[in-house]
């Protein structure tokens, strides 16, 4: 990309990258990629990352890599990574997910119905 089209990478090339490895399974290649980028990481790039855990096998090794990097007050962060526990039977995990998010403030009234 570089040498013919004189086109530098930006986070955005090496998200899709990252993205594209974990819509084939290749979580592991995708962190590899993930360390070897010669920029920093952004936000989206570890989400990526961590829905690519939830989708394929739920990798909760990678998932809690993932999460260490994304702000932990985002509610859909937590959600996603709560999903991860449940679906690995990490049901510890899950309730201090849960509980972080209630300290957070994250958890509101459940919704009705009429």
């Amino acid at each position: 990309m570089e040498l013919k089209y004189r086109i530098v990478p930006d986070v955005n090339h090496y998200t899709c990258i990252v993205d594209g490895l974990c819509r084939a399974g290749k979580l592991r290649e995708a962190y590899e990629t993930i360390c070897l980028m010669p920029i920093e990481p952004d936000d989206c790039t570890w989400d990526v990352l961590l829905n690519g855990c939830r989708i394929h096998g739920n990798n909760i090794e990678l998932a809690e890599i993932a999460a260490e990097h994304l702000d932990i007050e985002h509610f859909g962060y937590q959600v996603l990574l709560s999903n991860i526990y449940a679906d690995g039977s990490r049901w510890n995990k899950k309730v201090r997910a849960r509980e972080s998010m209630k300290e957070y403030g994250l958890l509101g009234e459940a919704g009705l119905s009429l």
